[in-house]
């Protein structure tokens, strides 16, 4: 696969090959540990980052959510989704009804530090979740994937109605 610029775009089974996340995860931390112990300059081969967190956040600012998200340009499901929370979550956070927690208050200021950095990750993401946006997670798009569970338990719910409302007796003339 190749992106707009020629250059070849690494897909999911590229990236892989055959392995599982596990293993994926253990092959990386020993080429990262050997790159370590090797002395050499890792900032060339990786993307380095000196991270002191505050010993205090300040209060938590609804604008801070929003901005994050919109940094991103995500709607609220996506958003969510990106950190693994729910949709309620995020709308609760951006109309000043409650607060994130200090972990994903840090990574709103992350994004913030690094727009460019993370508008590539959170793209790349998304494209690994849906490449042809079949999924239902464009930034565009009213319906999100997390009403997809909604419609399904809509449908059973339907289904069961009808065969709970048939009477035996009709069954068995027909």
């Amino acid at each position: 696969m190749t992106n707009k610029s020629g250059s070849r775009k690494e897909s999911v089974d590229d990236v892989f090959a055959g392995r599982t996340l596990g293993q994926l995860l253990v092959d990386g931390f020993k080429e990262l540990s050997g790159d370590l112990k090797s002395g050499g300059n890792i900032a060339k081969k990786y993307k380095v980052y000196d991270i002191a967190p505050p010993q205090a956040l300040p209060d938590f600012e609804p604008s801070e959510a929003l901005a994050a998200r919109t940094t991103l340009n995500a709607s609220q499901a996506v958003f969510a989704r990106f950190l693994g929370l729910s949709t309620n979550a995020v709308r609760t956070w951006e109309q000043g009804r409650g607060q994130p927690n200090k972990a994903v208050r840090i990574i709103f200021r992350f994004i913030q530090e690094d727009p460019t950095y993370w508008k590539a990750k959170f793209g790349n993401l998304m494209a690994i979740a849906s490449p042809d946006h079949s999924a239902g997670i464009t930034p565009n798009r009213k319906k999100s994937i997390v009403d997809a569970p909604q419609k399904r338990r809509k449908a059973r719910q339907k289904k069961h109605k009808l065969v709970a409302g048939r009477s035996p007796a009709r069954s068995l003339t027909k």
